[in-house]
């Protein structure tokens, strides 16, 4: 189950979980930001609508962690040095390796180190 954690501040099942108000130290008005997200949401919905697909995609590289840096990873039990370089169509990430070889990595296949 995938949940937006608000206010929340202890977490039983999952060490990589958080919520806002841990990560910004206060505690939140959940109607406030319910709304702020549907406002969000509403707003990349009618870009969609409108076929305005390519302001998305540069819009989350802009955004994407550790884009165009090299960082250690791991995938398959193997550790590497690489950089986030992008993301395909189909939503795979792609990673180049030291070797200058890129790869493309679906869900859970690779993770920071």
């Amino acid at each position: 189950m995938r949940a937006v954690n608000i206010n929340q501040i202890k977490f039983w099942s999952s060490e990589n979980a958080t919520s806002l108000a841990l990560l910004a130290g206060k505690e939140f008005d959940v109607k406030e930001i319910i709304g702020k997200l549907c406002y969000y949401f509403e707003g990349r919905y009618l870009q969609l609508k409108a076929n305005k697909v390519s302001g998305i995609d540069v819009d989350y590289l802009q955004r994407l962690y550790r884009l165009q840096m090299w960082h250690p990873f791991s995938s398959n039990g193997e550790t590497f040095e690489g950089k986030i370089i992008g993301v395909s169509e189909s939503g795979k990430l792609e990673v180049q390796l030291n070797s200058g070889i890129a790869k493309v990595f679906d869900l859970k296949e690779i993770r920071f180190i």
